[in-house]
């Protein structure tokens, strides 16, 4: 079962980026909106794959703990890499600096929340 606290930064995540999509839909236009939203979509859909495979976890040894965290922080590279690539490779219209901006942001939203608490 995923943790709340990792739910909770997933959703604040996806809060955030959906925000910051709509202040930029209405202040700049459909394309940096558009880059905004899949570049927060990265950084939640990353934090969600590490969420859900670290919670396969079966064994509850220190051992076991360790690696599954390994395993998961693998494939949350792995599945982050595979969003970069769709999305440079199948949005011709993509804002490079909204959508690595809204990364960005996103990936201190997930190391804020984890270090609250």
């Amino acid at each position: 079962m995923i943790s709340q606290k990792a739910v909770k930064v997933i959703v604040l995540q996806l809060v955030l980026s959906v925000l910051i999509s709509l202040f930029l839909l209405l202040v700049v236009g459909r394309d940096s909106a558009s880059s905004a939203a899949q570049g927060g979509a990265v950084a939640y859909l990353g934090a969600l794959a590490y969420a859900v495979r670290s919670a396969l976890q079966r064994d509850k040894t220190p051992e076991a703990a360790l690696q599954a965290q390994y395993a998961a922080e693998r494939f949350k590279f792995l599945v982050t890499v595979l969003l970069f690539s769709v999305v440079f490779v199948f949005n011709k219209r993509i804002q490079a600096m909204e959508f690595f901006l809204t990364y960005l942001a996103m990936l201190l939203v997930y190391f804020a929340a984890l270090l609250m608490e």
